[in-house]
């Protein structure tokens, strides 16, 4: 009883013992992830000591989106096409010398167009790195062990935001800016070692040739699932639900897949009342 108990608590951590890989993959991911999330505390903190002006932070966030959303796409067709370990060595390099560079900005005197540019070129290269990790694990366990290693990475992401943005404002408030951005820039040390120590990570045997055309044939066909549209509904009413300030009257989508004949699909609607709001 007590160790079916454990089981539905505690994460098995058998991929862990088994896969020295997955270990040092892991490892190098959780100290390059503090120091990632330190820097993206600090980023809007110094613009907003710079600038006083609450659009300008905005405009930092925006962007460093629109570089993320269009490698994204992109990143996928790259990852597929080559040597994964290779590649998450390339793109760790970068984002390190992206920190560096922060960090010379602040003992140089802060300039602002390095809080723009700089960090719009390291959301871009996330594009690839977190796709890259989440495609080399896999291939560091047993099949059996993929669901479980997978639950490993998001329990470390979380940990990551949780504690980063933390250690962030503390760190910002003892030791400045300058301090944060050298910090981030060591961790990826750590991530760059990791990756160098795993085992070669060759490009998938049916990949395809990475371009624009790739990019397009994978949009067509995540738009043939309809699973994954249950997927995005399910979690836009989580995140309404989650959120008080999404208003009271907050209606999203709600997809009832039935296995008939075919993909039969059942489309209700309700309104979701935020958690906190009276009823």
């Amino acid at each position: 009883m007590a160790a079916r108990t454990r089981r539905r608590i505690f994460i098995d951590v058998t991929p862990l013992r088994q896969s020295r890989d997955l270990r040092v993959l892991l490892g190098g991911q959780l100290v390059s992830l503090l120091g990632n999330q330190l820097t993206l505390v600090a980023i809007p903190y110094q613009v907003y000591e710079l600038t006083h002006s609450s659009l300008d932070v905005g405009l930092v966030s925006l962007a460093q989106l629109i570089p993320l959303l269009i490698c994204s796409l992109y990143g996928g067709t790259v990852i597929d096409s080559t040597d994964r370990r290779r590649l998450l060595i390339r793109v760790e390099i970068v984002l390190a010398l992206c920190s560096t560079g922060l960090a010379i900005n602040t003992d140089l005197g802060v300039r602002l167009w390095p809080l723009f540019v700089l960090p719009a070129i390291a959301s871009g290269l996330t594009g690839f790195d977190n796709p890259t990790r989440n495609a080399i694990v896999p291939r560091l366990v047993g099949t059996e062990h993929i669901s479980t290693a997978s639950a490993m990475v998001q329990v470390l992401n979380q940990v990551g935001i949780v504690v980063g943005p933390a250690l962030g404002g503390l760190l910002l408030a003892g030791a400045g800016a300058d301090f944060v951005y050298w910090f981030d820039a060591a961790s990826f040390l750590a991530a760059i070692a990791a990756a160098w120590a795993i085992s070669p990570q060759p490009p998938s045997e049916d990949a395809t040739r990475p371009g624009l055309r790739a990019v397009a044939e994978g949009v067509e066909d995540w738009a043939m699932l309809p699973e994954l549209e249950a997927l995005g509904c399910d979690a836009a009413q989580g995140y309404a639900i989650s959120h008080p300030l999404a208003g009271p009257d907050v209606t999203r989508w709600m997809l009832d897949f039935r296995s008939t004949s075919g993909a039969e699909r059942t489309v209700t609607t309700s309104p979701v009342r935020p958690i906190g709001q009276a009823a």
